[in-house]
């Protein structure tokens, strides 16, 4: 390697050094280092079996029904507007983006669930709980209608 590739390397890897360190000297006054755990929303909840559960607050406490599916496997909370409701006999059904195939988002309710306690069309609500992915979509799956669902105001 000639000398002048090495000063100009030397270089770089001293400008990179400077930078880290900066952002770890600043980083108490840098915003968007820090995470936002300034939240109103519980980092704590309790499931339809009395289990309690942390939220992973991440970056955002709450995601939008369209980015549920970057959070498969975690605790988040999920909100959007309501696009469909179905009941079946095995439970119930809430879609979230659009209709079923297309929806972004779905909460699977188990249990016996009458149709009149679903939310109406074109409410937004907001769901804890752990997301999973049923055939390439995300939902959240519960076992009764509770207080993981509340509503939302626009």
């Amino acid at each position: 390697m000639s000398f002048k590739k090495k000063t100009k390397l030397k270089w770089i890897i001293f400008i990179l050094l400077i930078l880290a360190g900066s952002a770890y000297f600043f980083k108490d006054h840098l915003a968007i280092l820090k995470k936002d755990t300034a939240s109103s929303i519980d980092q704590v909840y309790v499931d339809s079996d009395g289990v309690e559960h942390m939220l992973d607050q991440g970056w955002f406490p709450e995601v939008s029904t369209s980015f549920a599916r970057f959070y498969v496997g975690k605790h988040k909370e999920i909100c959007g507007k309501v696009t469909q409701k179905a009941v079946t006999r095995k439970g119930a059904f809430i879609n979230f983006g659009d209709r079923y195939p297309n929806h972004d988002f779905s909460i699977v309710i188990w249990g016996e669930v009458e149709k009149k306690d679903l939310p109406p069309i074109g409410q937004h609500l907001c769901v804890k709980g752990l997301v999973s992915e049923y055939n390439g979509k995300p939902q959240i799956e519960l076992k009764t209608l509770n207080a993981q669902i509340y509503y939302k105001e626009d």
